[in-house]
């Protein structure tokens, strides 16, 4: 079956490719910043090691619920009242969060956050793909959130030296808000195919074996972005030095992204991938024990390259096996789901400034997502071979 189709010629417009990319940026933003999030939610509300992997599980579940939901409407809504919708969702969560920092409604506000972030970047990641190069689209999307960590992990200490948690909060506030001047360009619907909305496609094993690829890849990065502000805290170092040092890490994922999209399928996505584990597991290995500054700093240059290196090939992956034009727009909540269950997971295990725990799970989790794209590729191979000797 054919990939399905472009919405409309206004899929491709450069106006409606950047609307799409500040939109993605908005959906994930307080996922960017987690670290900052995690040092506030800890100085301000006392929160404990182990509930801000809690914390950080509850916005991913949001995400995930509503990106998990996107497979069956994104190409049958109205996307400009769906932007809108999400957009809403981030600001009620934001202007909540800004009131009330008792435990019950700042979760639930948190949860909000994530179900219209979730939203917003299925339908942003959808406008992509229709573009006319979708691999290009993503790339710039990529490339937009680390830009916007970089900035956010820079600034966010002075933020919470003003107002604490609240300075956070008003950034996801007002960049909320601007989103809205953003929905007019996208097009107005997903151009809707039955045929394309029957397919079954997202339920082949290669397909779940891919997004099974997602889940464990944000698994890991759940675990070590919610617990690397913390790591380096507890090894000693002052916030604003451990801000600077992950934010000189995050600027590094930006070559990663451009690397991988220069590369292209020159040596196919598996080698990618498996080079993107490896790089993964000697960041985690990095901050063991009590790391020095010097140490945070290695660890979060590998771990940015390799964590937008690899992302670009995850979604190139997805995208191949994908013949509905729904995949992309699901495999978000895959990832929403591994951002909720690594730090939870982390969560039961970390027990006071022993992160050991995180240090295996990441390992662990990047290499056992870089095997399942490996034999997601296998098993789409087989399928084709099999129907090439049917015929």
């Amino acid at each position: 079956m054919e990939r399905h189709a472009p919405a409309g010629a206004s899929s491709q417009r450069a106006s409606t490719i950047a609307a799409a990319v500040a939109l993605s940026v908005i959906a994930v933003s307080p996922f960017l910043i987690l670290p900052l999030f995690v040092e506030g939610v800890v100085a301000d509300l006392h929160y404990t090691q182990s509930q801000v992997g809690f914390f950080s599980a509850l916005v991913g579940l949001g995400s995930m619920i509503s990106a998990l939901a996107a497979g069956i409407w994104v190409r049958r809504v109205r996307w400009h009242a769906t932007a809108r919708l999400a957009l809403a969702g981030l600001l009620v969560a934001s202007a909540v969060s800004l009131r009330f920092h008792e435990r019950a409604p700042f979760l639930l506000a948190m949860l909000l956050a994530g179900l219209g972030g979730g939203a917003l970047y299925s339908l942003a990641l959808t406008v992509l793909s229709d573009g006319a190069n979708p691999d290009r689209n993503f790339g710039f999307s990529v490339a937009a959130q680390v830009a916007f960590q970089v900035a956010g992990l820079l600034l966010g200490p002075s933020l919470l030296r003003w107002q604490g948690i609240n300075g956070l909060l008003l950034v996801i506030l007002a960049i909320s808000a601007a989103g809205w001047l953003l929905v007019r360009p996208l097009p107005a619907d997903g151009g809707a195919d039955a045929a394309a909305a029957r397919d079954g496609s997202l339920l082949s094993l290669p397909m779940c074996l891919a997004l099974g690829g997602c889940f464990l890849f944000y698994f890991n990065v759940g675990v070590y972005w919610t617990y690397i502000e913390l790591i380096g805290r507890a090894a000693g170092h002052d916030a604003q030095a451990v801000a600077d040092t992950i934010a000189v890490g995050v600027a590094c994922g930006l070559p990663g992204a451009l690397l991988a999209a220069w590369l292209g399928e020159r040596f196919g996505r598996v080698l990618p991938l498996a080079i993107g584990a490896a790089l993964v597991v000697a960041a985690a290995l990095l901050v063991r024990g009590t790391p020095g500054i010097a140490q945070l700093a290695w660890s979060g240059v590998l771990y940015n390259f390799a964590w937008n290196y690899s992302l670009a090939y995850q979604y190139a992956a997805v995208n191949a096996l994908d013949t509905s034009g729904r995949a992309v727009a699901v495999s978000p909540a895959l990832a929403a789901a591994g951002i909720a269950a690594g730090p939870a997971v982390a969560g039961f295990l970390v027990g006071g400034d022993d992160y050991t725990s995180v240090i295996w799970l990441t390992s662990v989790a990047a290499v056992a997502s870089a095997a399942a794209f490996a034999l997601s590729r296998l098993g789409h191979a087989a399928a084709a071979l099999a129907a090439l000797v049917e015929h």
